[in-house]
Parts: structure tokens; C-alpha cells; sequence
């Protein structure tokens, strides 16, 4: 059998270990590690809120009582608007639908109207001051 590698070799590199095979095992590290990135995740799971939407009337036991009392499968009145009709939903559906898109733009545009308002007086108001200053000024050199 001709193998491409010498099993008596092996054998009595096996026998006697090379002294730097285990060279360093003592040595101490000279360097720290430390992950901080699971602690900014941690921070910022810390500041979401899960809890959406307004609180259920009665609890979440006078939910479930009521669930359990008045399946909205048999009382389709005790289901979410369904005290309304379909006009009143319509009507329910484009006024949230204007305040979304139309109130909030007229307001953005009411605050920014407003802002600019503001930084003209302000700049008014230091036009005045550097004047009176400089006029000072001049009355002070005569």
C-alpha cells in the first residue's frame, strides 16, 4: 500500500509534543471588550409605548364582560359604529379624512404664517436697538 503520507512520522512527531505547541496558554489578554450596542437598543426599546389607542370604558374585565355577555355576532348594534347609519359613516369618514389632510396642512401653514410674523418684529426690534446704539455712540464722540 502506497500512502501519500508516513504513519511512522506521525507516530513520533505524536510522541514528542513540540514545546511551542502549548507556547502562550499563561499569558494573560491585554485587551477588554465591551458591547454597547445592545444597551442603545435596550434605550430605545425603553421609550416605545405599546399601549395604542384610547383606554377601553370599563376596563379590559368590563370588555371582556360585556364581550362575553353580548357576542356581536347576535347584537350587530353592540359592534363598532354600528349605532350609525351609512350616511353618518360617510359623513364620519370625509370629516376624518379632511382633518388628516386639509386641517393639517391649513394649520402648518397658520404656524409658519405665524413664525414669520414673529421673525420680522424680531428683526424690527434689533433694527431699532442697533440704531438707538449707534446714535448713542455718535452723541457720546460729539
Amino acid at each position: 500500500m502506497n500512502l501519500p503520507v508516513s504513519l511512522d512520522k506521525i507516530r513520533s512527531a505524536l510522541e514528542h509534543p513540540s514545546p511551542d505547541l502549548l507556547k502562550g496558554i499563561d499569558e494573560r489578554p491585554h485587551f477588554r471588550l465591551e458591547i454597547q450596542e445592545r444597551q442603545k437598543i435596550q434605550e430605545l426599546l425603553d421609550t416605545l409605548k405599546f399601549d395604542s389607542g384610547p383606554a377601553v370604558p370599563g376596563g379590559l374585565y368590563g370588555y371582556d364582560q360585556q364581550q362575553r355577555l353580548f357576542p356581536k355576532t347576535d347584537n350587530p348594534r353592540v359592534q363598532p359604529y354600528g349605532a350609525f347609519s351609512q350616511g353618518e359613516l360617510l359623513t364620519l369618514g370625509v370629516e376624518g379624512l379632511i382633518e388628516k389632510y386639509i386641517a393639517q396642512r391649513v394649520m402648518h401653514a397658520i404656524g409658519e404664517a405665524a413664525r414669520a410674523q414673529a421673525e420680522r418684529e424680531a428683526r424690527e426690534e434689533v433694527a431699532r436697538a442697533l440704531a438707538e446704539f449707534w446714535a448713542a455712540q455718535a452723541a457720546q464722540k460729539n
